[in-house]
């Protein structure tokens, strides 16, 4: 569960989110006729909300007192649980300005910043809460799901374990704690908070997530293939194994081992030199507090001719955020040597979200090789996945200008058996009318 989609952040009642009580809403709002907040109020609070009646209240109110900060704080809020993001931000906004000494509206914009991805500002906007109230329990609360979603996981949890002190039965600090150790892959610890709040609150909807959450955790992931390729030059088998390792949600390490039966050449679009005997490769993905997806990985290829090839990558990416998160740059230069081997591949991309558990990627690649010149080529693929352990689908077509070489690719993870997956890939490329294929098995453990 992302975690600035946490359900903490949906109270049952908007006001007291805020920390301004119903009843002092009603004793400042207007005559009946002119501005019904108290009616708009109320409604706020009815599952699920009538938005368009509460839209026309506001409006009302809107009009009929423009310079009361506890309009544009309610219009806020409304837009924001209608998932009306920006239109959010700017009435909350308004309301900060019209009322720069009240809590409500530096909360609710602070969490509206959090629904957008917006990690820094909601940090900031915390941090401003908790310097004029150190003990305020939503901006701590809100405080500690920043930090989360960042990767700070030390600062949740001193957070969360200050709220324990003070009520061992605080439910928020409760699950808190459980995702804060998903985080982390204390997982035993993870599923006693879990429990924990499951037996103070029977039935209790964060609690259910959060365990369904923990049948997806793995630390390792171990992956088997075997396959065969038809190239111009002639054919070969191929064997690959792969070893992810998770150290925490935010840092990866990556292990592969191949084996070709014969050295030969091929036309893959972005890989110029021949195929090796063996394949050795080492990988470490993380990611930092702002966001930045990094990897970097070594690959050493050895033939029975010449020297051994040596590479090293670097990649990065990050998710836009605001009205664009669902947007995701990326980027990589991967560098080999020593001659003959020399050569340099960059590429640059851009990933979206189109519908729930696929997305659409776009990718350019440049390359340079002492054995074939420089290169260009251009792929698009669709992707479809359903959660950790789960289906995974891409199907993609690549294509190179210089020579001209069209590729069409596809890779199928499916679920046998609990915490088992067959797995697909094949690729066939017009020129030499070459194709590879793979099949093999996955597993996941902790």
């Amino acid at each position: 569960m992302r975690a600035t989609r946490s359900l903490s952040l949906r109270p049952a009642g908007v006001a007291l989110l805020a920390g301004v009580t119903v009843a002092g809403a009603l004793a400042q709002s207007g005559p009946p006729g002119s501005c019904r907040l108290d009616e708009a109020q109320q409604l706020m609070g009815v599952t699920p909300p009538p938005r368009e009646r509460i839209d026309v209240l506001l409006a009302e109110c809107s009009r009929a007192s423009s310079q009361d900060w506890r309009v544009d704080w309610l219009r806020g809020v409304a837009a924001r649980d209608a998932q009306r993001l920006d239109e959010a931000i700017v009435h909350l906004q308004a309301a900060r300005r019209l009322a720069p000494a009240e809590r409500a509206p530096v909360l609710d914009l602070a969490v509206t910043h959090e629904w957008r991805g917006e990690t820094r500002q909601a940090r900031s906007l915390y941090d401003e809460l908790l310097r004029a109230q150190p003990d305020a329990r939503d901006a701590l609360l809100g405080a500690a799901r920043v930090a989360r979603a960042q990767g700070r996981t030390a600062d949740a949890r001193a957070i969360y374990l200050q709220l324990l002190q003070r009520d061992a039965a605080d439910l928020d600090a409760i699950n808190g704690m459980g995702w804060t150790n998903v985080a982390e892959l204390r997982l035993d610890d993870a599923r006693r908070r879990f429990d924990d709040a499951a037996a103070r609150s029977p039935g209790n909807a964060e609690a259910a997530v959060g365990m369904a959450r923990l049948d997806e955790q793995w630390r390792y992931r171990l992956e088997l293939l075997a396959g065969r390729s038809s190239l111009a030059a002639g054919d070969t088998d191929t064997a690959l194994a792969g070893l992810l390792i998770n150290r925490s949600s935010t840092d990866q390490i990556e292990l592969v081992l191949g084996r070709n039966g014969r050295e030969l050449p091929s036309e893959r679009l972005t890989d110029p030199t021949p195929l090796p005997s063996w394949t050795a490769r080492v990988g470490y993905r993380s990611r930092t507090e702002g966001g930045l997806d990094w990897a970097t990985a070594y690959e050493l290829r050895d033939r029975s001719v010449g020297q051994t090839e040596h590479r090293i990558e670097l990649r990065a990416g990050s998710r836009f955020t605001g009205a664009a998160q669902g947007l995701q740059w990326f980027a990589s230069v991967r560098q080999g040597f020593p001659a003959p081997w020399r050569n340099r591949l960059a590429s640059v991309g851009l990933a979206a979200d189109v519908a729930p558990h696929w997305s659409v990627a776009g990718t350019f690649y440049a390359g340079e090789s002492a054995l074939g010149g420089s290169s260009k080529a251009i792929a698009f693929d669709a992707y479809r996945e359903t959660g950790a352990m789960g289906s995974f689908l891409n199907f993609g077509v690549g294509y190179s200008p210089e020579p001209d070489n069209t590729s069409v690719h596809a890779r199928w993870v499916l679920p046998i058996a609990p915490r088992q997956a067959l797995v697909f890939s094949v690729e066939r490329r017009s020129l030499g009318r070459e194709l590879e294929a793979l099949v093999g098995w996955r597993t996941y453990w902790r």
